[in-house]
């Protein structure tokens, strides 16, 4: 929940030194100064702990981070990660952490723009 300094200021804005914050959505990073980001860690790596991490991530900001615990094959992630951005319009970008490499999805790479 979001504290207010005594001049009615959100306190994130303070902190972080944006004002992109959205009522009601808490995400939990700020990357390079202008992904506000949700960050999920997957106890699982499957199609549906992807789809999962980006509908509860869709509800908190527009750009996801999905860690997962192990490699999945880059394929299959990508297809999970369409098949879920299709339904989450609100995200703009989808960062899956897959072992030692970071897979990026955004909406018109995926042709969903």
């Amino acid at each position: 929940m979001p504290v207010l300094d005594k001049d009615d200021n959100d306190i994130r804005e303070l902190v972080y030194k944006t004002t992109s914050f959205v009522k009601g959505k808490n995400p939990d990073a700020l990357i390079d100064n202008k992904y506000l980001v949700d960050l999920k860690n997957c106890k699982n790596s499957s199609v549906s702990a992807i789809h999962n991490g980006i509908r509860k991530a869709k509800d908190q900001c527009n750009y996801g981070v999905i860690n997962l615990p192990e490699v999945m094959d880059s394929d299959n992630v990508e297809d999970a990660v369409r098949g879920q951005m299709k339904h989450a319009k609100t995200i703009k970008e989808t960062w899956v952490i897959n072992g030692d490499e970071l897979l990026k999805y955004d909406r018109k790479g995926l042709g969903l723009d």
